[in-house]
């Protein structure tokens, strides 16, 4: 029997960069025009301007309150006249394909008053911190159709970049820093039999109960058989079958990675009687996403089960991020 202590350090922070879905603006002396696939974004009397973004790619678990600052950054390509706007977050649905100054949809209470940009800041980013629209959407994703920017009092001309922009790939940027837990790990298994249908094939195992998932590792609904990397770093995984009795052929359990090939294997012979048990872990680097599987082979000549034991440990799937 192995034991695996781990000294955790405290929270750390970092920073993703979260995906720019749509970006547009609408014309009120143009109102059925679209702007989807124009290079630029426009905020002044006549026109406002429309962002959206997916928080999608942002760690599974990530809690509204574990987001430190969400910034949002523009490029302000002209200022033809100095000033200011507001951010206001839509409540309606939209897209860019579509988006016009007569369809355009309704807005909130101002989230952010009064972003300046001077004629100086041609040629460079502009940050708003827009921290409590992103919590606010992680909390209730649905609310997330992205925001407008609107001229404030006084008024504003200026031409910022969309992501439609190869001349510069300046487009919209929304940087989020967030505390990365103390303990990022899930352990889980099978509350039945698995039958191993052939002889002779690897096959992935699948899990239905959790006995903790941290940081939303494990989506049973959706991908029974999979542990997700939520952040990049490296991770102690492990797994645990025990067999039915059979003495024919060999039996192999194993890690293996979505980049492909295995990155542990545990083999020996059939055992019959007895209780037949393997182990198999390792640790290795994984990007935020990639995923890993437990998967096993068997030789017995026909259909053979991995049992879930009661009092014993049987199917079982774990990964813990290292410090």
């Amino acid at each position: 029997m192995v034991f695996f202590a781990l000294w955790l350090l405290p929270h750390l922070s970092f920073a993703l960069q979260v995906t720019l879905t749509d970006d547009a603006f609408t014309n009120s002396a143009q109102p059925n025009a679209t702007s989807g696939t124009n290079a630029q974004l426009f905020v002044s009397g006549t026109r406002n301007s429309y962002l959206k973004f997916d928080l999608s790619t942002l760690p599974g678990g990530t809690q509204g309150i574990a987001i430190q600052r969400a910034i949002l950054k523009l490029w302000v390509n002209q200022v033809t006249t100095a000033g200011a706007f507001d951010v206001y977050p839509v409540s309606g649905v939209w897209t860019e394909e579509a988006l016009t100054a007569n369809g355009a949809p309704p807005v909130g209470p101002v989230a952010v008053a009064g972003v300046s940009v001077a004629t100086t800041q041609t040629g460079m980013f502009v940050p708003v911190d827009i921290t409590a629209l992103v919590r606010g959407w992680r909390e209730s994703p649905s609310s997330n159709q992205g925001i407008a920017l609107l001229p404030a009092p006084g008024g504003i001309s200026i031409r910022v970049d969309s992501k439609e922009n190869t001349g510069t790939s300046h487009g919209p940027q929304l940087d989020v820093v967030f505390n990365e837990p103390n303990d990022i790990s899930a352990r889980v298994f099978n509350s039945t039999n698995i039958t191993i249908t052939t002889s002779g094939a690897t096959q992935v195992l699948t899990f239905d109960s959790i006995r903790w998932d941290t940081a939303s590792l494990f989506t049973p609904t959706v991908h029974p058989g999979r542990l997700f990397a939520p952040v990049k770093g490296k991770y102690l995984i492990f797994g645990h079958v025990q067999w039915a009795p059979n003495a024919t052929g060999a039996r192999s359990i194993e890690i293996a990675p979505n980049s492909g090939g295995i990155i542990a294997i545990q083999t020996s012979p059939g055992m019959a009687p007895g209780e037949h048990r393997m182990s198999v872990a390792t640790h290795y680097e994984l990007e935020a996403g990639d995923y890993v599987e437990l998967q096993v082979v068997q030789f017995s000549g026909g259909p053979l089960d991995v049992m879930a034991t009661t009092g014993r440990f049987g199917i079982e799937f774990g990964m813990v991020k290292l410090p």
